[in-house]
């Protein structure tokens, strides 16, 4: 079996081979339906084919599987191994190869978003689960699961770890912990937390529907305008990080997942270190009484909402855990991402 860039030739063969996949019967016929592999999509994208060898049982110069890495975008687009080339190893050597090529193309990861019968393949390959990717109906009626790879290689500059981005209810210690992380990291840190985006908006925005609002028990509503100076925010942090400045973020996911995806969508291509801070809602609202500059009940309203389905490199307790042992523990994923860096 040979490895091979595919040619505008392959096309059909690639198509075919996809639309007679058994794994995308009943229920996940919907996500291919219609799709075609075409010539265009071969030029302009990173297309390889497993082809039988010559002479090999009948499957001589047959397109075995194939995969798509989107370079610009870090990513594993299509990936398919033939019904009757399923177990002979046609899918392991398709991901290594790809992993390769991405390597060699200066990426540090590798994203999929898998379809969930492969899940385990892929992890049993090296890929790590780093989310959770919600149904778009009416083709995808599914979640599906977010896979990373890392492919081995260094990271294209500006490298290693560019973002930390601590989520954690109000009052569970972020902001003591992005201190001292600035305190024990020897690079210099930036540190903006969302508190920062609604001071610098006009008051208005502070009374307005659409804007920024506290309800009763301590419930954060936010509206349209909120939610699109929000989403420019983070694209502005995501450009500092990229012009090479190091940030910490101190953000509460009211969205859980979706404030995530957010995230994400705004630093893609950088190194993220994804961090959980937790504090009991006890302890929390204990603190919040204490500061007296928070709505009563947020604490413990967010204390566990705001972790439901986050995905996280880490996660840190405050609870019983001083922020600047917390801080170290994080400074350390830092330092075995970049090699020096850490305490």
């Amino acid at each position: 079996m040979t490895i091979r860039r595919a040619t505008a030739q392959d096309a059909d063969a690639l198509t075919a081979l996809m639309q007679e996949s058994a794994a995308y019967s009943g229920r996940y016929a919907t996500i291919i339906a219609g799709y075609r592999v075409t010539a265009d999509y071969i030029d302009r994208h990173e297309v390889f084919a497993a082809v039988g060898a010559a002479g090999g049982g009948g499957d001589g110069g047959r397109i075995l599987g194939f995969y798509a890495l989107l370079l610009e975008r870090a990513e594993l687009d299509l990936a398919f191994v033939a019904d009757e080339a399923q177990g002979a190893g046609v899918g392991r050597l398709l991901v290594r190869h790809m992993l390769d090529r991405a390597g060699s193309a200066g990426l540090a990861h590798v994203r999929v978003v898998s379809h969930p019968p492969a899940e385990r393949f892929y992890r049993r390959l090296g890929a790590e689960r780093v989310g959770t990717v919600a149904p778009s109906p009416p083709e995808v009626t599914w979640e599906r699961p977010e896979l990373r790879f890392r492919t081995g290689a260094p990271a294209a500059a500006p490298s290693g770890t560019r973002v930390i981005v601590l989520n954690g209810g109000s009052s569970s210690g972020k902001s003591g912990i992005v201190r001292c992380l600035q305190a024990v990291l020897p690079d210099p840190w930036l540190a903006f937390g969302v508190d920062t985006l609604v001071d610098a908006m006009p008051p208005s925005l502070r009374t307005s529907d659409a804007g920024i609002g506290f309800a009763d028990g301590g419930e954060v509503l936010v509206g349209e305008t909120f939610r699109t100076l929000d989403t420019a925010w983070a694209h502005g942090i995501a450009a500092m990080a990229r012009a090479g400045a190091r940030i910490v973020v101190d953000d509460v996911f009211l969205g859980g997942p979706e404030s995530q995806q957010r995230w994400r969508k705004a630093l893609e291509g950088l190194d993220v270190l994804w961090v959980g801070v937790r504090c009991d809602a006890e302890v929390a609202a204990a603190r919040e009484i204490a500061r007296g500059d928070r709505p009563s009940g947020m604490a413990a309203a967010q204390a566990e909402t705001v972790h439901r389905g986050v995905a996280y490199d880490l996660e840190v307790d405050t609870t019983r855990t001083e922020s600047l042992t917390c801080a170290r523990t994080i400074a350390a994923h830092v330092r075995d991402a970049e090699g020096p860096h850490g305490p």
